[in-house]
């Protein structure tokens, strides 16, 4: 998961790097109830890393450290590009600690030249952890799941179907 943020009132300039930064209070976080916010002209940009070793083969990552495909790599210059074209350009960016996310931010952040900006990373951004599945085939594991399922109702509704006959 990548999540960046960016700053979208025309009528500030946007940061350059090595620039001095005029100090404007209402660029600093703002406490909403203990809450730091941004601030009410900031854009939240969420951007899915590029596809997976592990995507490729239709397997559960979770934790797992997989590395990018090819196809993912060009996902990521895609996302960059779709950021420069837009014109929302992140002025900060939050990534998990997976390689895959932090590949698919370079990677981004590099093609719509915000390569400078800070990458704070957290490993409260990871994918959620899928156990025993990690790893497991995803078609194969659902395919399984259904059966399990099928065998563990399939006694109630007899039961159930068996008092609802006429005559009983």
């Amino acid at each position: 998961m990548v999540v960046a943020l960016a700053r979208t009132d025309p009528r500030r300039p946007a940061e350059t790097p090595g620039a001095a930064q005029p100090r404007n209070p209402a660029s600093r976080p703002i406490l909403d109830n203990g809450v730091a916010t941004v601030g009410p002209m900031s854009t939240l940009i969420l951007l899915r890393h590029g596809e997976s070793e592990w995507n490729a083969l239709n397997l559960f990552t979770g934790w797992v450290d997989v590395d990018l495909t090819e196809k993912g790599v060009a996902e990521a210059g895609r996302a960059g590009l779709l950021l420069a074209d837009s014109g929302v350009l992140p002025n900060v960016v939050h990534t998990s600690v997976m390689r895959r996310a932090i590949r698919t931010t370079n990677l981004a952040l590099d093609v719509c030249d915000r390569h400078w900006i800070p990458v704070r990373r957290s490993w409260r951004l990871n994918e959620r952890h899928y156990g025993a599945l990690q790893g497991k085939n995803k078609k194969q594991t659902l395919r399984r799941v259904r059966r399990a399922a099928i065998h563990a109702v399939a006694p109630l509704l007899r039961h159930a179907t068996a008092g609802d006959r006429p005559g009983r």
